[in-house]
């Protein structure tokens, strides 16, 4: 977990010297975490050790792991170089606040993993709070008390179903277990982990069946997470985050609405002017321009302001968090609004030209002609900056697109 200030690695299998070191990352880790002493989750340890020496870290690291583990790990360290280029410092684990820093919180609590000596699960805090499980069985409180709140989980789930007597017997999570478990303690995001290739092959079709905003790791797979920036001294809460952009979004909606409101008057005024200038005349065709001008106007304007709103708020939801289907929704609004204002326009502009050609005619004031033009152009002007805007909406929409099927692979 990269925090911006600090580098945190939870567990440290077979191979994940070669993960940092493609990152550039071997020699800026910080802090090690290990959950419990069963060697896929420490054994690559001793490996990253020497490969920083070899890549010339100088800092020091600091390794926070159980007893077996942090044992069988110091035993190593000292034999892998007789000058090591940087110090390692052991720390052992138990249940509490570990580290608690400008930036950085970690706390630890049991997991429920008995066929390890001691198991931990961690909760680091830094601008989101993210929990790791570590091998787990379903139902463990002490983790629950852990990950109550939190932002993203990081649950194991080791088998399906078809196989959860497996499971646990030996302490283990399944896909359905990591879901339960993650709706039982709130978290806003769940990224399942410890995937069984032989006891869990079904976990894409599962995880799809079940409809959720569910992230499934795979090798070399960065997740980023929304921080939020510090706000009068403390770390703005994600609720208040939300109720403020709702706030937003519905002053920012009566702006849209004003605007367009003072638009219409402005409009139904022409019409006022032009009816009664039309009536003195006895144009009946000129009349029924000037009417159907306004009808047009009047809907354009309004499908305008749906369409202001809906993309506003459609942004919005995905500054907020909320959920992309949402966001989603309200784009696919807003390009349909935005197409029926343009089309109203086109027919609005049309009309209004009909009838300041009937006037110019009629009366041979060179006033209208030159309204006529400028009204003309104007529209078209203002057709082609709705294009611009349908553009923007288009690749907004694929942006989304992309998103979306980034968060479920």
């Amino acid at each position: 977990m990269d925090t911006g200030e600090y580098v945190v690695v939870v567990d440290c299998g077979v191979g994940c010297h070669y993960r940092l070191s493609e990152r550039g990352l071997l020699t800026e880790v910080d802090y090690v975490f290990i959950t419990h002493s069963h060697m896929d989750h420490y054994l690559g340890l001793p490996e990253a050790l020497f490969q920083a020496h070899i890549e010339g870290r100088t800092r020091p690291l600091y390794i926070y792991a159980p007893r077996v583990a942090e044992e069988a790990a110091r035993l190593v360290a000292t034999h892998l170089f007789k000058s090591p280029r940087y110090e390692v410092v052991f720390r052992r684990v138990s249940p509490g606040v570990l580290l608690d820093l400008p930036g950085l919180r970690v706390e630890a609590a049991e997991a429920c993993h008995h066929t390890a000596e001691e198991a931990y699960a961690y909760r680091l805090s830094a601008g989101v709070d993210v929990l790791f499980s570590g091998d787990t069985a379903p139902q463990c409180e002490p983790l629950r008390r852990l990950g109550a709140g939190a932002d993203v989980a990081v649950y194991e789930a080791t088998c399906n179903e078809e196989n959860g007597e497996v499971c646990r017997k030996y302490g283990h999570s399944t896909t359905l277990d990591a879901v339960a478990e993650g709706e039982a303690m709130g978290v806003k995001g769940l990224v399942l982990t410890h995937i069984d290739e032989r006891f869990n092959p079904t976990i894409y079709q599962d995880v799809k069946k079940m409809r959720r905003q569910v992230v499934v790791a795979e090798d070399n797979m960065v997740v980023r997470l929304l921080v939020l920036k510090r706000w009068r001294g403390g770390d703005m809460d994600l609720e208040l985050a939300k109720v403020l952009a709702g706030v937003g979004g519905l002053v920012a909606g009566v702006g849209v609405f004003t605007n367009w409101a003072a638009v219409l008057i402005g409009d139904v005024l022409i019409y006022v002017g032009l009816s009664a200038y039309v009536e003195k005349l006895g144009d009946v065709v000129a009349k029924d321009n000037a009417v159907k001008w306004l009808v047009y106007v009047v809907f354009a304007s309004v499908a305008f302001a749906v369409a202001q709103s809906a993309t506003g708020f459609s942004l919005m939801s995905l500054h907020a968090v909320w959920a992309l289907p949402l966001a989603g929704a309200a784009l696919a609004v807003a390009v349909a609004a935005w197409v029926a204002g343009w089309i109203l326009q086109v027919a609005s502009a049309y009309r209004m030209r009909q009838l300041l050609t009937l006037m110019k005619e009629t009366t041979d004031e060179g006033l209208f002609g030159a309204a006529n033009t400028l009204y003309w152009w104007g529209s078209a002007l203002t057709i082609v900056l709705i294009g611009v805007v349908l553009l923007f909406v288009a690749y907004t929409l694929i942006g989304v697109g992309f998103l979306t099927a980034k968060l479920q692979k």
